[in-house]
């Protein structure tokens, strides 16, 4: 083997030399080695400047005369020997970048190679921190780049003038109900925004401002499903101008998070609190209503002069309000149910003719006395379903008191009841003053009343519908309504099913109840009255007494429980919201007492839902009656264990 010729570098111009020795690249000089066939087999080292020294680890003195493949084999291996011969052999230069990582080096190269003579001559930098650079930058795009397309939230970029999209998210697409907005214009793509308003409007502030905005709550016209009908959505906009170099927005970036839903109930929950207060001024209305009548009864029975067609006068008016008082409470109780999901039923089979029929008996003097025409057409033969008759009641006398309320005189209400394909409808029909259109909707939810327009005598909570509607529900019916507008009158459908095979036969005969004890076949009986309000125990306390029974009163559970234990009693009337031992402990420890089992413990109480009666049974109560309750009833319900 033998080295080509090639001038030493030792014969170079000395300013040439000082130059190759100055410069922050490295610069390698090599000779051709060749076999006797003259094919290239190695290169010889003939100048290696001082910072290709530096860069691989090697001076000139040690290098020089020495070959390339002896002392850096990975050049073979990495592919650079070959490149080289390539130069040498055709003449044309060779310019790349490599990672090397053979001989002790782990780096990243920019290469060129120029034939020189039978040799080449390779510049080359050391470019491992461009690179690594680079890399870092790159991965910082990608992840940018991921980021910005798995975002949960819209993400758009737009450039000004015009406002053309450069770059939207797939969440901005899904958002927006549209995709293949990028390269289009914002009111291309958006053809139903107004222009120079909301969102064009904010995003020409920022560019004139350079400032970003952000705009909480934004109502935009968006016609997500493409039918030409844009819809109200609302959106929290954060919109971000990114500056170039010469201080003009190039382009705004926008965040956008829709907030229809938080919107929606934000505005939901504002109605139900001004539905909140205006029921609450209802409620003091309607208490302090009966209230100034009892003031006034009082007052009344008070003075001398009081006869008795005064008296009488005055206890009929007392016990209208008195029931009145009742309903309100009643009312009050199943709307908490209602809320809760706790309103049920006490299942049997009802002929619905009778319910309705009862009903309109009750209320027909009622529309006489208003000056009102009351019809009803109900049928003659039994309509028999499964159902609760006291809610159906409820219902019915929802709806009818419902017209009675809104109908003035000299107007008039219709009843029907029909039998169709396996269903009953009844229908309630006014003259009355109708039910706005917009209104139908909300007018079954509770404490929606008619406009205030209407007369405040006419009363009520606004509940009555909404339990008449759930009741309805509950037994597999519907209750909708008609209205032409305001002032037209309405039509109110109760919809109920028949259970198919039953709907005309009458329930099983079945031997005719005893009758119920009167109070004044019952007695004398020696009570026991518990009641830790002392007002309402001496009432009570004289109205038995009135009746001709011995009565004794205690306040405190533990007083009762020794009552029983030294006095001879038949029956304990017990309240259950007592101080300490409450009515059901009281119960419990009655009956345990010896010759318990005989006493008739009754409940009195304000506590009525039926997680309560159902508490009252187990702890031993014979009876659990909810305050007010009559004399009668209490009497009544003592009666009935005989």
């Amino acid at each position: 083997m033998t080295g080509s010729p090639l001038d030493p570098p030792d014969s170079l111009p000395e300013i040439l030399r000082a130059a190759c020795d100055t410069l922050a690249d490295g610069l390698m000089l090599f000779r051709s080695v060749r076999d006797e066939q003259g094919r290239v087999v190695d290169f010889e080292w003939l100048y290696t400047n001082p910072a290709a020294s530096r860069i691989v680890r090697r001076d000139d003195a040690d290098l020089r005369g020495k070959r390339l493949l002896v002392e850096m084999p990975g050049n073979r291996e990495s592919g650079l020997f070959e490149r080289y011969v390539q130069v040498v052999e055709t003449g044309e230069p060779d310019q790349h970048e490599f990672h090397y990582s053979h001989d002790g080096l782990d780096d990243w190269f920019s290469n060129r190679s120029t034939k020189v003579g039978d040799g080449f001559l390779v510049c080359f930098q050391n470019v491992t921190r461009e690179r690594r650079l680079e890399r870092e930058q790159e991965a910082q795009r990608q992840l940018l780049h991921r980021m910005f397309m798995q975002a949960p939230v819209a993400v758009s970029v737009v450039r000004p003038p015009d406002f053309v999209f450069e770059l939207a998210n797939p969440r901005y697409e899904e958002m927006v109900g549209r995709t293949g907005v990028t390269g289009k214009t914002l009111a291309t793509a958006f053809p139903e925004l107004p222009p120079g308003e909301g969102v064009f409007q904010i995003l020409e502030t920022v560019v004139r401002t350079g400032e970003p905005i952000v705009t909480p709550e934004l109502c935009v016209p968006i016609d997500r499903d493409g039918d030409g009908v844009p819809e109200e959505a609302y959106f929290m906009f954060t919109s971000q101008p990114i500056v170039a170099r010469d201080g003009t927005v190039d382009v705004v970036l926008t965040v956008a998070v829709e907030v229809t839903e938080r919107k929606l109930a934000e505005d939901a929950l504002r109605r139900a609190d001004a539905q909140k207060d205006e029921f609450l001024a209802v409620l003091a209305h309607e208490l302090r209503n009966p209230l100034a009548v009892v003031r006034s009864a009082h007052a009344l029975l008070r003075g001398a002069e009081a006869d008795e067609d005064a008296i009488a006068q005055v206890d009929a008016v007392l016990e209208r309000q008195l029931a009145h008082m009742s309903r309100l409470l009643d009312d009050l109780l199943d709307v908490g149910r209602l809320s809760r999901g706790k309103l049920t039923l006490e299942p049997g089979k009802v002929d619905f003719g009778v319910v309705v029929r009862e009903v309109v008996g009750d209320h027909r003097a009622a529309f006489e006395s208003r000056g009102l025409t009351f019809e009803a057409c109900l049928p003659d033969a039994p309509v028999w379903l499964e159902g609760d008759a006291v809610r159906l009641a409820q219902v019915v006398d929802n709806l009818v008191t419902n017209a009675l309320k809104y109908t003035p005189p000299p107007g008039s209400v219709d009843v029907s009841v029909r039998r169709g394909d396996g269903e009953v409808r009844l229908e309630v029909r006014d003259t009355g003053v109708g039910v706005d259109p917009s209104l139908t909707a909300r007018i079954f939810e509770p404490f929606e009343q008619a406009p205030q327009s209407i007369a405040r005598s006419s009363g009520g909570l606004g509940l009555g519908l909404a339990l008449a509607q759930r009741v309805a529900e509950l037994h597999g019916g519907a209750l909708s309504v008609e209205s032409e507008g305001v002032g037209r009158g309405s039509v109110f459908t109760l919809t109920l099913p028949v259970a198919p095979g039953e709907a005309a036969t009458p329930p099983s005969p079945s031997p005719a109840p005893s009758p119920a004890p009167t109070p004044t076949d019952a007695g004398p009986w020696g009570f026991l009255v518990v009641e830790d309000n002392e007002d309402a125990a001496e009432l009570v306390v004289m109205l038995l007494r009135r009746r001709g029974h011995s009565v004794q009163h205690v306040a405190l559970g533990a007083d009762a429980v020794e009552a029983v234990r030294d006095g001879e009693f038949d029956v304990v009337l017990c309240d259950i919201g007592l101080p300490g031992m409450d009515g059901y402990e009281v119960a419990r420890a009655v009956r345990a007492l010896p010759g318990g089992d005989r006493l008739r413990i009754v409940a009195l109480s304000g506590y009525g839902q039926a997680d309560d009666r159902r508490k009252s049974r187990e702890a031993g109560f014979d009876a659990h009656l909810l305050k007010p309750a009559s004399l009668d009833a209490v009497l009544a319900a003592v009666a009935a264990r005989e």
